[in-house]
């Protein structure tokens, strides 16, 4: 086995060259390290801009969300139809919760479904009393967990959807 000095003679290389070899190769890898921290600190940082994206959408871009969701729904046909004309029945469609939170697990891309059902309480859409998004309702005498949604607001927004 060859010494370093040994090396040094046979490859021709002075001790000057060998040490500037030596700083070039720390450089190179100071650099190595630099860009591994830097692709780290990317990715995390596009990982926070699409959450904050995501959480911070403009409101244009929740209504056509909530839009593209009633469209669904109308289309699915997914109400639940009661023989009374309770005053309930008569102001609001009732969807059961496996129905819905499908629907919106389905649709959703970019908003959770939970975030997505306090934008459609707080516009009015959905029916909300203290935090609470479902009831109970009995439909054909079988007792179901339903979302209420306002009826003038689903027709309104389909209706402007469609202009």
């Amino acid at each position: 086995m060859l010494t370093g000095m040994e090396v040094q003679r046979e490859s021709g290389q002075s001790k000057d060259e060998n040490s500037e070899v030596v700083r070039l190769k720390k450089k190179i890898n100071a650099l190595i390290d630099l860009l591994e921290k830097t692709q780290k600190e990317k990715q995390y940082l596009n990982t926070f801009v699409d959450g904050y994206i995501r959480n911070n959408a403009p409101v244009e871009l929740r209504i056509k969300e909530v839009i593209h969701v009633l469209n669904i729904l109308t289309k699915e046909a997914k109400w639940l139809d009661s023989s009374y004309q309770t005053s309930s029945s008569r102001n609001y469609y009732r969807i059961k919760t496996e129905d819905f939170e499908d629907v919106l697990d389905r649709t959703l891309v970019n908003i959770p479904r939970k975030k997505m059902i306090k934008i459609m309480a707080n516009i009015g859409v959905l029916k909300c009393d203290d935090g609470h998004y479902t009831y109970s309702a009995t439909i054909q005498r079988t007792m179901y967990r339903v979302y209420m949604l306002k009826k003038s607001a689903v027709n309104t927004l389909i209706g402007e959807q469609d202009e």
